[in-house]
């Protein structure tokens, strides 16, 4: 038999593939660009018509707020939501805080998230692995990310729904992987032990360095051929696509 009863996932480029070429194109100061600034501006601009009205400072802005937000999260490790880097953003831009402003970010951020979710594939042999794995083992979604709703949306979008039997996504618990106590909080969600738990993602220090700290055993989806973040943190199994834990989990079993 087995030694796993269970299989966590890591979401994005895991589970599904986020596609950058699908994302919006605007054109930013005469270069291409793929982002979402594109389509949030007339939000913004048609709300305060009197501050919002260059579109090349507007998203020179969004970049900054974003990589600041981005090494926030990275040094660490804790989430803030997509909410939050919105506020911030709207801070920088000199925007008042006038009772329309809260509306109008959520709107920001609803409109954000679903060209996001946009941008995302999921692979035919992905869903043909997850329905086998349904069958045999009992599953977890354990994301980083910043918002809980686009996450119930990709899911629904992609056919997910009650795939998993336990989902945690860091915004709700305000921590990132690697943070050992967010895979500590999908075991005792799912209340299994971590040595009963492959863990399967694709990035190296949040998924594998993590996963390894909470004891669990670690498949890491190494599609591209990166070299390992942390030599001396060493994964159970390396595999090139999601695919191939067939070969892992099922071969295991008489």
């Amino acid at each position: 038999m087995s030694r796993y009863t269970t299989v966590v996932l890591d979401l994005f480029d895991t589970v599904v593939n986020f596609v950058e070429e699908k994302m919006p194109l605007s054109i930013i100061a005469g270069e291409p660009v793929r982002t979402t600034s594109g389509e949030i501006y007339p939000l913004f601009a048609g709300r305060y018509p009197g501050i919002i009205n260059d579109p090349v400072g507007f998203h020179r802005t969004w970049v900054e707020v974003s990589k600041e937000v981005w090494a926030e999260r990275e040094a660490l490790h804790v989430e803030q939501s997509s909410h939050e880097r919105f506020q911030r953003f709207a801070e920088r831009l000199g925007l008042p805080a006038s009772n329309g402003l809260a509306g109008l970010i959520d709107a920001a951020v609803e409109r954000h998230m679903r060209l996001l979710i946009n941008a995302t594939e999921f692979p035919a042999g992905n869903r043909a692995l997850l329905e086998q794995l349904r069958g045999a083992y009992r599953l977890g979604l354990l994301s980083n990310f910043d918002h809980t709703p686009a996450v119930d949306w990709l899911l629904a979008n992609h056919g997910l729904e009650g795939m998993f039997e336990a989902i945690i996504v860091s915004v709700e618990l305000r921590i990132r992987k690697p943070k050992r106590e967010i895979f500590e909080a999908m075991l005792e969600k799912l209340g299994v032990s971590a040595r009963e738990t492959l863990f399967v993602g694709d990035t190296f220090r949040a998924d594998v360095v993590g996963a390894k700290a909470a004891g669990m055993d670690v498949a890491w989806l190494n599609a591209k051929g990166r070299e390992p973040d942390d030599p001396g943190v060493v994964p159970e199994y390396t595999i090139g696509s999601l695919p191939e834990l067939r070969g892992i989990l099922f071969a295991q079993r008489p």
